[in-house]
Order: structure tokens, then sequence, then C-alpha cells
């Protein structure tokens, strides 16, 4: 769901979310603005293999600051609402597809009668191959 929620903000804003001229510039420009994992905030979060003790350390209001730079979205709370809820540094605490599928910012988007959010046919898993790679 966080690549998604990178998308869904690149999309409307037409620039990333967290630009970064290296893979620790962007670690960095993400902490500052969610903020730097804590046990506290995000237990095993100081065992992961990469976090480093020595990073900087902020403690910041992450959803503030997320609406912050989303521009794009203040004519729409639904939108900032459901980014956010993308963002989470913890995996466990980010909304899951199936209730990001249901959120109000899809309201106006209908499904077809014979769909269902929970199951996957043939014709998914087709599609789903043609993009990936797949080795029998």
């Amino acid at each position: 769901m966080w690549s998604v929620g990178c998308i869904l903000y690149e999309l409307a804003h037409r620039k990333p979310l967290f630009y970064g001229e290296s893979e620790i510039g962007q670690i960095f420009k993400i902490f500052k603005c969610l903020g730097t994992p804590s046990e506290k905030l995000w237990q095993g979060s100081t065992e992961l293999p990469e976090m480093k003790m020595t990073f900087p350390k902020w403690s910041v209001n992450g959803n503030e600051n997320l609406v912050k730079l989303c521009s794009n979205f203040s004519g729409c709370p639904e939108a900032i609402d459901l980014l956010t809820q993308m963002m989470q540094l913890e995996p466990s605490k980010r909304i899951s597809v199936k209730a990001a599928l249901a959120h109000p910012f899809f309201k106006d988007i209908k499904m077809n009668e014979d769909e269902e959010m929970n199951e996957f046919t043939d014709s998914h898993i087709e599609i789903a191959r043609s993009f990936i790679p797949y080795n029998h």
C-alpha cells in the first residue's frame, strides 16, 4: 500500500512524494516528513537490518506534514485521508487493499455486479501473469 500511496501522490502532484538523490537521501526525506521510527511508535523498528541508531531523530506529526504536502488534494478530504492511511511507516498500521477499495475516495466508482472484491478470477490471474515474468 506504501507504493500505491506514493503513486497516488505523484499522479496528483506530478512529482515524487519523497524524492532523494540516493537511498539514504530518500530515507531521510521520509523520516523528516513522517518521523524517525522508534520502538515506541513501531515495535521492532530498531531491529530492522538497515536501521541505524545514528540516523537523525525527527519527532513530527507525520499526518499533519502529509496534509501540508498535498496541495492538490485540498478540495478532497477523502484523498488526504486515504493517502495518510497508506503512508504509515509501520506496515501493520497501513490500510489494507480491501479497505482502500471500499474507502470513500472511490465512492463514485461502480463495481460490476458480478465482481467480488475478495475473489480473484482466472482472468485476474492471467492479467497479473502478463505483467510478471512467470516460469512454470
